[in-house]
């Protein structure tokens, strides 16, 4: 299996960054700093869920699984990034301090 070094990998990650402060105008500059200072481990990061992978969803139902908890992952990601964009774009109250949990 081919897989891109870790510079392309760290690259791609920075590449997508760039554009955050067009597509999303709510991160603040401390937010998107943090998430610039993750490109370094980036390489690392995949390069460590990839061995995983490999090692343990060998078999077609375990591989099954595998996406099955990829898209989970996902599926909170999304609600978690729509909820943000609500509360920043529209002025809406943030859903802990709607509900008197600050």
């Amino acid at each position: 299996m081919l897989v891109p070094h870790r510079d392309v990998r760290a690259a791609n990650h920075k590449d997508r960054l760039a554009g955050w402060p067009t597509h999303h105008p709510w991160i603040d500059a401390e937010g998107l700093a943090y998430f610039r200072s993750l490109i370094p481990l980036a390489g690392r990061d995949v390069a460590h869920g990839l061995q995983v992978t490999l090692e343990r969803f060998t078999t077609r139902p375990a591989q099954h699984r595998a996406l099955d908890i990829l898209q989970f992952k996902l599926d909170i990601l999304w609600t978690m990034l729509d909820t943000i964009e609500k509360v920043c774009l529209n002025n809406s109250p943030s859903p802990s301090t709607s509900q008197g949990l600050t």
